[in-house]
């Protein structure tokens, strides 16, 4: 039995055509099809798509269709699955089985597995509606490609539901709580708007079909009235209908949803005027299980199309979004809360940065504060009271009896967010365990104190009495209550002690406290503590660092009291024992016990730098002084100052620093340092080394200078060696010299390396033996960089021959002691004050004045004493106990020098100079600061405080009187310049005051006037109470530009000016700034101008008259000079030009010529030989073809005389427009004849080179009846001469040749701007009898050809003198660029003018007009009578011959065109004679006159006019001269033939005599027409007279 057919193409159209579902579907990012669905069908025909959306496409990709997706198995299961109770699957393999899930291999590789379930659209149509469940990227040698598939991944459900086709009718059935896809079979419908099924729509079942099979929560909203129907997603995946379902099932939309119409509402009514509409992640409040939720959905809302094309339902997808929004929020909040807490740097900063972290999320944290937590041995201070303003500050201390005082807490309010300043359920302060005495400490509403003691989370559920007056952040458009909170203990560490803080947080009103909730809080609980703790880290770190600081503070303090008071004391011990010493009658054993009195204080005071030195060293104070020094030699030298030592010691001392080889070894080293370093190292090897050698070597290792000192001393115990450079320590019980020592030597030396940037490194061998007999010694290495890791320290260059200059005493006391190590030396020590000569007399060289009076201010009683003592023999000695006492008689003695120690009670050193300083009484008093800090930074400092000098004790008494009288000196001195300067400032200020201008003098770096004088005030304006500095508002707004230059010009670039300023009353002054950039200073003078400004405004309008008028007449000349330079430009532009077109066509002659000239002599030379030989000849091929190239050298030549003649022309008629000699002359002239004769110009030339020429001409010369016209021809013949000469040269190259040129002719002339157009023949007719027309006629002129064109950019510069279009033209075609210049200047002296149309590749037109007038009409004449006409005379010739020929004088100094023109007359028939010059010629004419030889009288003589011996002018005149005097009875006929083209010349020779004037070059043709009608004219004449 055979199957039916299938339906009609055109009806499977018609039913997709009307389900307007499909347009959904067209849209929907899932893959669905539309397949046939009558039975019988083969599975190829089955499977085969009638219809499928985009999304499918996109999966299919490149391949054919959507079964070659899918494998053969799977393709027999859909095929199966198709068929009438055919095999449903769920998506995962279970119940409920409403669908197919199929494998499917998408056109990039992608592979899908997607669940299709099936819906019935008509009786044969099926819609399979395919959802992605999984899809994976395509693999490629089993890695996976990086791609993203052609379809999004859609969340995979939990679960699917279908609905089975709808059924056409159902029985009523109560309501129960079916499920969606069931209770729709036994829903009462005909109780809603939609009525019983079997009336619904075609649309609506599709549209319900769709809603339940889809796996997403979806709803269809049906009818004006939106009634519902959903699927069972739509409440079992997102829950959002609990205890509603059944009962919104087919309600109406505004009441099944009552609580969001007002949001539904508008959406829906936009949906049903045919939007689409959607949203992402939107914000629903949803009641769940009884409570109003937040919920974040991205939904879809679409129109669904009846069956009659209206809008009549929606149909809703929804997807939930909630978990993954409020998870991206708090996870946001966790981010931004460790960002926050990552900067705070202590427990305050840590605690404001958690709630300026949690601040940004109002929903999740709608209130939260932060309690500190801290031990507290108190239960009542005023701290803790929020009534007392200094809460933190103090604290008294109340024990409670039942609680130990470790064990009791105190919690501290640190911050709010959303809560009201005061409430009462956050009190600022919270003691656990309660304080019973105090209020403020007993109330804890929500239990923070209990869950200090916490190590986990607190919640705690329902506090809403305790959160009245807190609104919930973040909740503004929805009524949200808070009830609950949580509280989270932070523990910074770990144990069973109580937090650090407790956070409390309230929570979210409108979410559940469900597992995602307390996973939040519990990372929160993760995340603070572990912040917190890196605070209390950084925070004990920098404490620890403050107390080392602090430590190190005291210990500086302490060295510098310690130093003050043993320098003080070793300055009283050095200063007697150096003053007896200095005694020359002392005892000699009382000299040697002072000698060791001073020896030993000198090695005191050097143990004292010492200690100072390396408490600078770890104080960080000391920094190296980089020198670039000769190394090698200075550490030679220091290295020598031990031999003496040494040696006497009985030590072998050998010192290598190859001083030579390394004398270009240059070191940046501080060379102090250096000095200790080598001194230290020597010392200590001296000093343990009893015998044996100790060696000193530096050599060059790299870029490091390496100091080694070897020494055969005890050596070093092994188990000592690490701990040698520690300070303090000392080997016990090593043998030496000495036990001398501190410990500190080698632990300072090694900070001296450290410092620059070296290392120092030490080996010891150390002899074990009981008799000695082994190996021992040690050997130190340090190594510096020759160059400093910061080599800008470095200060100066290197010196060779003079070392940089040190202070030698260090080096004297390691010396002097090494010295008194060595057995038996003599141990007394010379004087450092010496003894010589000269320390008898040197008090004699100090003149001190016995009224100069010196303040001493110490606090020390025998300090005071002692310097008395040293001064009072030269001056007058007054003594303070303090600095104030030391103020008060400074003030009240006027010392001449004061003389202060630093330390002092009440005023220190640095407070009496600053008080000193700051009284102008005793500002440059000289000031000397004693004080017992040694080195140059305490020097530094001294004399940045003002002081003028700064003596480190213990000090020697003669340095301290020679400080004391030069500063005494000096202070005299400059107290006198002072004194002298006040007075030279008061003549000063003297003069200004009573100078005619106004000065001003002010501050160049700040631009403050400190002074102005009485006429500043005058002239500025400026009122005397006024500050000079506000002198801004007296300037009119229109100087203040000028100010702006003079005053910014002085105070930004330091430039003087003047200028002149209107002052605001109207007021002007002249204002002139100096600057003096070396004393800061900016003086200025001001004077009033305001008379001159007057008079200068008149002198300055009649010097603008004037300036005026030369400024124009500068114009003008300038005008013509860039006119004369372009004009030159111009000309030496024509002249490269010209000389290049005139030497082309003279090669072209030259090179034909001799061609010719070759070819015609071996012609010659044949016919000779055939004559002598009387042989006959006989032309060959080769000598036919030799002649035709013959033929084209002379076409050549004659184009190339053409080209000469057209530039010769030009520049004719250039040089008569210039000279404005150039004359219109007009005469009648018939226009066509005319016309023809120019055409017939180019004809030949126009033949040979393939050149269609035609003539043609408009009616309107015939319908005007103008046939002849009173204008110039030849001028108008030479404007169409040159515009028919570019034509033909412009169109040789093109592939149409074609020149047309058109006359015509208009009573009209064209505008201005028209185009160079005859007007209509209607226009341009003068019906007028032609008796009585008179008046102007235009003549219209259009030469066009089909040459290459010419630019539009470029047709401007056509007519310009000199100018072409661009450089390949001339190149191309040649030409002078004078051509259409002249045209134009034609045209335009023509009445007329002329233009050009061209467009490129396309040929151009020129077109011209000119201006003439009619030509009467003659009147008719009378028949002429056979009787008159018998009386007129013949004509008689001197010519016996019947035919024309002339006898012709040919007078030309130039052979060649004598030669030239000879010949063209003979040819032509006629007798010629040549003589070359003038003279000649008049001896020719007289010869012929008698008949010598038989000669006859010439008909006609051709001459030059530039000639020898006598030129063609004065032969003419000379001629005329003796025709006149009858000498010469005959009048010869004198036609000239020159090169002279100019008017003028033509004049000249006329009236010279000349009949005409040919100019070269010439046609031969032209020259014999002229010369028959000439002869023809003279015979008339002599037949007339005879």
């Amino acid at each position: 039995m055979e199957a039916d057919p299938p339906p009609a193409k055109a009806k499977v159209e018609s039913v997709l055509r009307d389900t307007p579902l499909l347009a959904f579907f067209d849209t929907h990012d899932h893959p669905a099809l539309v397949l046939p669905a009558r039975p019988g069908l083969r599975a190829a025909e089955a499977l085969a798509p009638v219809w499928s959306n985009q999304a499918l496409a996109r999966l299919v990709g490149t391949r054919c269709s959507w079964l070659d997706c899918m494998g053969v198995q799977d393709g027999r299961r859909v095929f199966e699955w198709l068929q009438p109770g055919g095999r449903e699957e769920g998506p995962g393999g279970g119940a409920p089985k409403t669908g197919l899930t199929v494998d499917l291999l998408g056109g990039d590789g992608w592979s899908f597995r997607i669940f299709f379930a099936k819906s019935p659209i008509s009786e044969h149509l099926i819609v399979l509606q395919g959802f992605i469940l999984d899809s994976s990227p395509p693999t490629v040698s089993g890695v996976t490609l990086p791609a993203e598939p052609l379809i999004p991944q859609p969340l995979a459900p939990d679960s699917f539901s279908l609905a089975s086709p709808l059924p056409h009718s159902h029985p009523l059935a109560p309501l129960q709580a079916l499920p969606p896809s069931e209770l729709i079979k036994t829903f009462d419908w005909t109780k809603t708007p939609l009525g019983p099924q079997s009336g619904w729509s075609h649309s609506l079942k599709t549209a319900v079909n769709l809603c339940l099979a889809t796996p997403f929560q979806s709803s269809v909203w049906w009818g004006p009235e939106h009634v519902l129907i959903y699927n069972e997603r739509h409440f079992t995946y997102v829950d959002v209908a609990q205890n509603r379902h059944p009962h919104i099932f087919g309600m109406k939309g505004a009441a099944a949803w009552a609580e969001l119409w007002d949001y539904l509402g508008p959406l829906m009514d936009k949906v049903f005027q045919g939007q689409t509409v959607g949203a992402m992640d939107d914000c629903l409040y949803m009641t769940r299980s009884g409570k109003v939720e937040e919920s974040y959905h991205c939904w879809a809302w679409s129109p669904i199309y009846d069956d009659d094309g209206r809008i009549n339902g929606a149909f809703n997808l929804d997807v939930e979004t909630t978990q993954r929004v409020i998870g991206e929020r708090r996870l946001l909040t966790l981010r931004m809360l460790g960002e926050k807490t990552a900067l705070a740097h202590t427990a305050v900063e840590y605690h404001q940065s958690i709630l300026e972290g949690l601040c940004s999320n109002a929903r999740d944290v709608p209130f939260a504060f932060y309690y500190s937590v801290h031990p507290a041995a108190s239960v009542s201070s005023p701290a803790d009271d929020p009534t007392k303003d200094d809460a933190r500050s103090t604290t008294t201390f109340s024990l409670e009896l039942n609680s130990p005082p470790d064990k009791r807490l105190r919690l501290r309010l640190e911050g709010t967010i959303g809560v009201p300043s005061g409430h009462p359920s956050v009190p600022p302060v919270i003691f656990v365990p309660p304080d019973l005495s105090s209020p403020a400490g007993q109330y804890d509403p929500f239990g923070v104190g209990r869950a200090a003691n916490a190590h986990k989370p607190v919640v705690i559920q329902d506090v809403r009495a305790l959160l009245h007056g807190i609104e919930a952040r973040g909740f503004e458009d929805v009524e949200a209550i808070l009830s609950g909170v949580v509280l989270l203990p932070i523990h910074a560490t770990e144990g069973d002690g109580p937090a650090q803080g407790v956070l409390v947080l309230g929570l979210n009103p409108l979410r559940p406290w469900d597992k995602d909730y307390r996973k939040w809080i519990d990372v929160l609980n993760m995340q603070l503590p572990s912040s917190l703790a890196a605070v209390l880290s950084y925070e004990s770190t920098v404490k620890r660092a403050e107390e080392l600081s602090a430590q190190d503070r005291s210990k500086t303090a302490f060295f510098s009291n310690v130093s003050h008071e043993l320098r003080t004391l070793l300055t009283l011990v050095h200063g007697p024992v150096e003053d007896c010493l200095n005694d020359k009658e002392l005892p000699t054993r009382t000299r040697n016990s002072l000698r060791l009195v001073q020896r030993n204080a000198n090695r005191l005071l050097r143990l004292v730098n010492s200690l100072l030195d390396f408490s600078s060293v770890e104080a960080g104070r000391l920094k190296a002084n980089y020198r670039p020094i000769q190394i090698a030699a200075f550490t030679a030298d220091l290295a020598a100052l031990f031999r003496s030592a040494i040696e006497s010691g009985g030590i072998a001392y050998n010192v290598d620093c190859q001083e030579k080889e390394q004398r270009g070894l240059v070191a940046s080293v501080d060379p102090d340092m250096w000095e200790k370093i080598v001194f230290n190292l020597l010392g200590n090897a001296f000093k343990y080394t009893l015998k044996g050698r100790i060696s000193c070597s530096l050599r060059q290792v790299g870029d490091d200078a390496v100091l080694t000192v070897e020494d055969t001393g005890i050596g070093i115990p092994p188990s000592e060696l690490p701990k040698i450079f520690e300070r303090f320590h000392r080997v016990m019980e090593a043998e030496g010299r000495s036990h001398e020592g501190s410990g500190i030597g080698l632990s300072f030396t090694q900070e001296l390396v450290r410092l620059l940037n070296g290392s120092i490194n030490v080996t010891s061998d150390f002899d074990t033996s009981s008799d000695g007999s082994g190996k021992h010694g040690s050997c130190f290495q340090v190594r510096v960089p020759l160059i400093p890791s910061d080599h800008t320290l470095l200060q100066q260059p290197a010196k060779e021959d003079a070392p940089p200059p040190r202070d030698m005493s260090f080096a004297q006391g390691i010396v002097a002691e090494a010295n008194r190590w060595v057995e038996g030396s003599d141990d007394s020590e010379p004087s450092s004050a010496g003894s010589s000569s000269g320390s008898e007399s040197w008090e004699h060289t100090l003149i001190f004045d016995k009224s100069d009076k010196i303040l001493i201010v110490d606090d020390n009683a025998d300090m005071r004493s002692y310097i008395r003592s040293v001064i009072s023999p030269f001056c007058k000695v007054i003594e303070a106990r303090d600095g104030q006492e030391g103020l008060d008689k400074a003030i009240s003695e006027r010392p001449n020098l004061v003389l202060s120690d630093i330390t002092m009670p009440k005023l220190d050193g640095f407070e009496l100079l600053f008080a000193l300083r700051n009284r102008p009484d005793t500002k440059l008093l000289p000031i000397i600061l004693l004080t017992a800090r040694a080195g140059p930074e305490a020097a530094v400092d001294g004399l940045l405080q003002g002081a003028d000098d700064y003596l480190c004790k213990p000090f020697r008494t003669r340095e301290l009187i020679a400080r004391v009288f030069v500063h005494a000196g000096w202070g005299k001195k400059r107290i006198q310049l002072e004194k002298e300067f006040s007075d030279r400032m008061l003549e000063h200020r003297t003069m200004t005051d009573s100078a005619p201008c106004g000065i001003f003098r002010g501050v160049l770096s700040t631009g403050h006037i400190s002074y102005v004088n009485a006429k500043w005030h005058e002239f500025v304006g400026c009122p005397v109470t006024t500050k000079p500095d506000d002198w801004g508002p007296y300037i009119h707004t229109d100087s203040l530009p000028e100010i702006e230059r003079l005053w910014g010009g002085a105070l930004k670039h330091h430039m003087s000016g003047a200028g002149e300023i209107k002052l605001a009353d109207g007021r002007w002054i002249w204002v002139s700034l100096v600057i003096m950039e070396e004393l800061d200073i900016l003086f200025g003078v001001v004077l009033e101008i305001s008379d001159r400004k007057a008079l200068a405004a008149a002198q300055r309008l009649a010097a603008e008259m004037k300036e005026s008028d030369l400024r124009r007449r500068a114009e003008e000349a300038e005008q013509r000079r860039l006119e004369v330079e372009e004009q030159k430009r111009a000309q030496e532009h024509f002249i490269d030009v010209t000389s290049h077109e005139i030497r082309n066509p003279i090669s072209g002659v030259l090179q034909n010529s001799e061609l010719v000239a070759a070819n015609l002599t071996q012609l010659h030379d044949n016919l000779v030989t055939c004559l002598e030989e009387q042989v006959p000849f006989t032309p060959t091929r080769e000598l036919i073809d030799e002649l035709s190239l013959d033929l084209e050298a002379l076409s050549s030549i004659h184009q190339c005389s053409r080209a000469q003649e057209r530039i010769a022309n030009d520049i004719l008629r250039l040089a008569q427009i210039e000279l404005k000699t150039l004359q219109i002359h007009g005469v009648p002239f018939n226009v066509q004849h005319e016309a023809r004769k120019t055409v017939d110009i180019f004809k030949n030339e126009a033949k040979a080179k393939g050149i269609d020429l035609a003539l043609s001409f408009g009616d309107s010369l015939k319908e005007l009846g103008l046939v002849e016209l009173v204008a110039d021809p030849m001028r108008i013949g030479q404007v169409m001469i040159n515009l028919l000469s570019n034509a033909v040269r412009f169109t040789e190259r093109s592939f149409v040749k074609r020149v047309r040129i058109h006359l015509d002719a208009s009573l009209l002339a064209p505008g201005p701007d028209d185009p160079i157009v005859p007007p209509p023949a209607a226009f341009a007719i003068d019906t007028r009898p032609l008796a009585s027309m008179d008046g102007d006629v235009y003549l219209y002129c259009a030469c066009s050809d089909t040459g290459e064109g010419i630019d539009e950019k470029d047709q401007p510069l056509l007519f310009r003198r000199f100018t072409q279009t661009s450089a390949s033209v001339h190149t191309v075609f040649g030409g002078s660029g004078l051509g259409l210049f002249v045209c134009r200047q034609l045209c335009e002296l023509l009445g007329g003018r002329i233009e050009v149309v061209s467009r490129l590749g396309e040929g151009s037109t020129f077109r011209f007009y000119v201006r003439a007038q009619r030509v009467a009409p003659a009147p008719l004449l009378a028949p002429i009578s056979q009787s008159s006409t018998s009386k007129r005379p013949k004509l008689v010739t001197r010519s016996s011959k019947g035919n024309e020929s002339w006898r012709v004088l040919v007078v030309e100094d130039n052979p060649i065109n004598a030669t030239v023109l000879r010949r063209q007359l003979s040819k032509a028939g006629h007798d010629v004679d040549v003589a070359t010059n003038g003279l000649e010629g008049l001896e020719a004419i007289k010869r012929s006159l008698i008949g010598d030889n038989g000669q006859m009288p010439y008909d006609c003589v051709l001459m030059d006019l530039e000639m020898p011996v006598m030129d063609g002018l004065s032969a003419v005149s000379e001629l005329r001269r003796l025709e006149a005097s009858g000498a010469i009875t005959l009048h010869h006929l004198v036609i000239a033939i020159t090169g002279n083209a100019r008017p003028a010349q033509k004049d000249a020779a006329l009236a010279a005599g000349m009949d005409d004037m040919f100019t070269k070059p010439y046609r031969i043709e032209q020259v014999l027409a002229t010369m028959r009608t000439m002869i023809a004219a003279a015979a008339a004449r002599v037949l007339s007279s005879a």
